[in-house]
């Protein structure tokens, strides 16, 4: 089979939008056949996708967001930054930026250990799966789908070049510049079937990954590279 890919990577762009909009066909969710292909927190990561069926050309939209480079960043980078914010103890407006005086232990214990705010409304979505904002609907208003925007907009007028392409969004959640391949599942606490059950279990006795924000060891994987490689072998197999 032939295809035309487009590949827009590591761009500051808004191209997908969880507002309702006017068009009616929207990009629909769908996990990686791969279960390795795996999120920082051992989610099963995946990609929005909206079919063009008389169209062999693509349009493939890397989600952006940053990264981690030690225990320590990572542990910070679990938090939304509203979290990260409210714990932060800096005074400077520097560190209120890069948040160096916040505590991660302080802010899981004051929040989803206390039980006080549920892990939804406290993990960062760019290190685990879209698949656990399934039922937050100020993510998602009008069900478990985005709305194309900018280059991913149906809407020919306002997208000529793009608008009859096949619509592939991959949410970012390996915090590695899409480059990690780690394969090393002894290191793994996860369940038995080499991903995380249930989403924001935490911390529970069901064999999920365990986030301990004191830890000095590394706790999250990161599979980038792997993500993406599983869904272009995704995508090809559609046809």
């Amino acid at each position: 089979m032939s295809m035309n890919l487009v590949i827009i990577a590591l761009v500051a762009l808004v191209c997908w939008s969880t507002v309702k909009g006017t068009t009616p066909r929207r990009l629909e969710w769908f996990d990686v056949s791969d279960g390795s292909a795996l999120c920082n927190d051992f989610t099963r990561a995946g990609y929005f996708l909206l079919r063009q069926n008389t169209s062999d050309r693509w349009i493939i939209f890397l989600e952006s967001g940053g990264l981690c480079y030690s225990n320590e960043t990572c542990n910070r980078r679990f938090f939304v930054s509203e979290v990260s914010r409210r714990f932060n103890r800096g005074e400077s407006e520097q560190n209120n930026i890069l948040y160096e005086n916040f505590d991660p232990a302080e802010a899981w214990n004051e929040t989803v250990v206390s039980g006080r705010e549920a892990a939804v409304d406290v993990v960062s979505p760019y290190m685990t799966s879209m698949r656990c904002f399934e039922n937050k609907t100020d993510y998602f208003p009008d069900g478990f789908s985005v709305q194309g925007t900018d280059i991913l907009d149906r809407d020919c007028e306002e997208n000529p070049l793009f608008c009859d392409y096949n619509h592939v969004v991959v949410p970012y959640c390996s915090s590695d510049g899409w480059l990690g391949n780690e394969d090393d599942e002894t290191r793994s606490n996860t369940a038995a079937d080499g991903e995380c059950t249930q989403c924001f279990d935490y911390n529970q006795q069901n064999g999920c990954f365990r986030y301990d924000p004191r830890s000095e060891s590394i706790q999250f994987t990161y599979r980038g590279r792997r993500i993406f490689m599983s869904v272009i072998r995704d995508l090809l197999a559609m046809g």
